[in-house]
């Protein structure tokens, strides 16, 4: 959402202040950064709209010049349309008819509405489906991948996330320490990292017919000496924070590894040592996957995360390479992807 305005400076202070707090309890804070982000699961719409759609209704209040950003699922095979409707105009301020067809992943659809607030409100979101009132396939045994169940009322439900992008809130210094930074990931993470300000190559596009990464106007490292893009994993459906060091003597890349991993496993819950003797990747040199333990609502729809956290909660993956060779390495440090291949990745 290349489009955002660029944001104001005023609240980087409170930002600050916090981090202070953050800094001294030392974990990861989810809730230090621009974006306030929800997500619901297996919600059933029950409302009707006309004659053969059902809805369900979010309310949200914005301040004036927030973006709101709205996405939706479903693992049916019916499209799922976004509206965000403004009370005071009795209007449809937003729509998004157009959902994209994702017949390589686990959403059969997915949408996705932009909006920002003229004015500070309260505004509804209607995320609604087409909806026959019909058995599924008949009264009858049914079979599919997932086995076999007795035919049933075709009820559907939709998976979405909501978020807010605050209109006072721009990072325009970020000379944080190392917990403010990764907050600040962490944070736009919360909305699967569509509310940054990006862009995209068009030479790259226009080569591949597809965009394989974005690039924040802003871009927060956890580190200066790496830079920030955001690949577009999943046939694109997703987003994940990408930060690379340029290709350095392997020495000083090592002590940037080490440095970041002491950083990681004290901002973190849990960490894991991939055992490298075990692994097939050409020029993985060394391998931690860190994890960090977030509610699980937090979680953006179309991300799956490996690793149960307990009731209500899952774990953010944040994972660090060394890669190269023992002359010239650079390290790397993914945040979303549970798997993290560096083939995936691209390198």
């Amino acid at each position: 959402m290349h489009c955002i305005i660029i944001l104001r400076i005023t609240s980087v202070i409170l930002f600050l202040a916090s981090g202070v707090a953050a800094n001294a309890q030392i974990k990861v804070n989810i809730n230090n950064g621009p974006v306030q982000a929800y997500s619901k699961y297996n919600a059933k719409p029950t409302k009707r709209l006309g004659k053969n759609r059902l809805y369900l209704q979010e309310k949200v209040w914005l301040r004036k010049g927030d973006w709101l950003v709205a996405k939706a699922g479903t693992r049916f095979s019916r499209p799922v349309s976004i509206d965000v409707y403004d009370r005071v105009s009795k209007k449809y301020v937003s729509t998004d008819e157009d959902t994209v067809l994702l017949s390589a992943n686990v959403y059969k659809h997915r949408s996705e509405v932009n909006f920002q607030a003229n004015r500070t409100d309260t505004f509804d979101i209607l995320f609604n489906i087409n909806y026959k009132n019909e058995l599924a396939e008949s009264d009858k045994m049914v079979t599919d991948s997932y086995g076999s169940y007795s035919g049933e009322l075709d009820t559907v439900s939709i998976d979405y996330t909501i978020a807010i992008l605050k209109n006072d809130w721009q990072p325009g210094d970020t000379s944080w320490n190392f917990q403010q930074r990764l907050s600040y990931i962490c944070n736009n993470w919360t909305a699967g990292f569509s509310t940054i300000p990006k862009t995209y190559d068009t030479k790259e596009l226009d080569k591949y017919k597809r965009i394989l990464q974005y690039y924040p106007t802003n871009p927060v490292s956890i580190d200066n000496r790496m830079g920030v893009s955001l690949m577009a994993f999943s046939h694109g459906s997703k987003l994940v924070y990408f930060m690379y060091s340029q290709e350095v003597p392997y020495a000083e890349a090592k002590k940037l590894y080490d440095e970041l991993a002491a950083k990681l496993k004290v901002a973190t819950d849990k960490f894991e040592v991939s055992n490298l003797s075990d692994m097939k990747r050409i020029n993985e040199l060394a391998t931690t996957y860190f994890k960090l333990k977030i509610p699980e609502e937090k979680k953006p729809f179309e991300f799956f995360l490996f690793g149960d956290a307990g009731k209500g909660f899952q774990y953010l993956p944040i994972n660090l390479f060394l890669y190269g060779t023992k002359q010239m390495a650079k390290v790397l440090v993914v945040v979303g992807e549970p798997d993290s291949d560096i083939y995936d990745i691209g390198w």
